[in-house]
């Protein structure tokens, strides 16, 4: 999908972020809900299982392989300066 598409309709702004890899990681929200779910339903046995199996499955950004996991979401483990962050599209 072209950014431009992206955009189209969305109250939202774009940001890029200028960071080496190396400080970037990918995670699966779906294993981190079984976690929480386990959590909230007061059964830790099964939140420890999740979780164990959650931080196992953590990548590195640099290979990871889009289309993996359905849900992703980057985490990033270094502060970043003012001057690593730009705006890519505005509505």
């Amino acid at each position: 999908m072209a950014l431009r598409e992206y955009m189209t309709d969305r109250d939202s702004v774009l940001l890029e972020l200028t960071i080496d890899s190396k400080y970037c990681y990918v995670s699966d929200l779906d294993k981190y809900d079984a976690v929480k779910s386990s959590l909230l339903n007061n059964n830790k046995e099964r939140a420890f299982t999740y979780a164990q199996i959650y931080w196992r499955s953590i990548t590195n950004l640099a290979v990871f392989q889009p289309g993996t996991i359905a849900r992703p979401e980057v985490m990033i483990v270094k502060d970043l300066p003012p001057d690593a962050i730009s705006v890519r599209a505005t509505p």
